[in-house]
């Protein structure tokens, strides 16, 4: 995903996307503050309100949009690595949690001698609306950008299969 940012860094795209991000923060504040002032909501639309705005105070716009897109490319490019959609869903949400330190936490392994790290995962209705959040966000951009990926990829491949023929005509 880098690869593709650095290959178009003037395209408007990625500004639009990382102001798309950043008005999602500002909904999450906004949404937090009519909660201090005691506007009720569900725990679970609080929850997913309060990821989006610790992921926001953690992570720069450019890193989201990078992580989101390059989910979306994983699908294109592995389908095979998430068995539905909701499997895709809850990867999309644990990827988007792991650009905070709010959510990991580390441990030592005594067997391996190493220190690991684990990602909390959310509640699973708390995922639902976080991934319709981050669906609204980048979906569209994701899709788009996985198909251009695909194109390029069909590319290359016909250019190598027409060399591979033209080399056999030679002989």
């Amino acid at each position: 995903m880098t690869a593709r940012i650095e290959k178009n860094p003037s395209n408007p795209t990625w500004s639009i996307l990382c102001d798309r991000w950043d008005a999602l923060i500002a909904s999450a504040q906004a949404a937090d503050a009519e909660y201090q002032s005691g506007v009720a909501f569900s725990r679970n639309e609080r929850e997913a309100w309060s990821n989006i705005e610790k992921v926001g105070n953690s992570a720069n716009a450019i890193q989201v949009v990078t992580a989101m897109l390059a989910m979306y490319l994983m699908r294109n490019d592995c389908p095979h690595q998430f068995k539905s959609e909701e499997g895709f869903d809850r990867q999309l949400v644990r990827r988007l949690r792991a650009l905070a330190p709010h959510y990991s936490g580390e441990y030592y392994d005594l067997h391996t001698g190493k220190t690991k790290r684990v990602y909390r995962d959310t509640r699973p209705r708390t995922a639902v609306i976080l991934t319709k959040l981050i669906k609204d966000t980048f979906g569209a951009a994701g899709l788009v950008v996985a198909r251009l990926e695909q194109q390029e990829i069909n590319k290359r491949q016909n250019d190598q299969k027409a060399l591979q023929e033209a080399l056999h005509a030679l002989a």
